[in-house]
């Protein structure tokens, strides 16, 4: 927490609620899989600092990742560490992304239907498709999308779980993820 709102080796500015990451070599924007091996736990992050200085570790997470891997209470957990590329070799770019999509984990097409909770947000589009992938195999009962909003002239995608019929499914949900990690988890009017 000491470093929230500090600029980051990549210039972005430190978010503890944001899933990202340091480490010595990755390029920045490099998305990756780190899983804790003690209990299986996975999550999606981002590149976006140098790091870790201490040469017995591979990364350094940011509060809500670590919190998504369990890791919190112990500081320090092993990790296995995958880089996601996939993409990358895809002809897919951002530009066919339009403002006021909606989008699932398959790439199709999809709508908001019933009540919605906004999972988390970035202006990265890569990251919202693995996470949102990643998140869906985890939860496969549940439906995830992503839609492509503007914000300051941006593009910005969101992370939405849709499709939930009563409220009290809603709030019990938002309380799940909050502890997941997804601290600023909100219920979309």
């Amino acid at each position: 927490d000491k470093f929230e709102g500090r600029i980051t080796s990549s210039g972005d500015q430190y978010d503890k609620s944001d899933f990202t990451v340091a480490h010595r070599t990755l390029p920045f924007n490099s998305i990756l899989l780190v899983t804790n091996t003690l209990n299986h736990k996975s999550v999606v992050v981002r590149v976006n600092d140098r790091g870790p200085f201490n040469k017995r570790r591979v990364v350094d997470l940011s509060r809500a990742a670590a919190m998504k891997v369990g890791m919190i209470p112990f500081g320090v957990v092993p990790v296995k560490v995958k880089l996601l590329h996939l993409l990358d070799q895809l002809s897919l770019t951002d530009s066919i992304l339009t403002v006021g999509s909606i989008w699932n984990c398959f790439a199709s097409k999809d709508s908001l239907n019933g009540n919605s909770i906004l999972i988390w947000k970035t202006k990265n589009w890569e990251h919202a498709f693995y996470m949102a992938s990643n998140l869906q195999l985890e939860n496969n009962q549940l439906n995830l999308v992503v839609k492509v909003k503007s914000e300051n002239n941006t593009k910005v995608f969101e992370i939405i779980i849709t499709r939930l019929h009563e409220k009290k499914e809603s709030e019990k949900l938002l309380s799940h993820l909050r502890k997941e990690g997804f601290i600023n988890a909100s219920i979309l009017p």
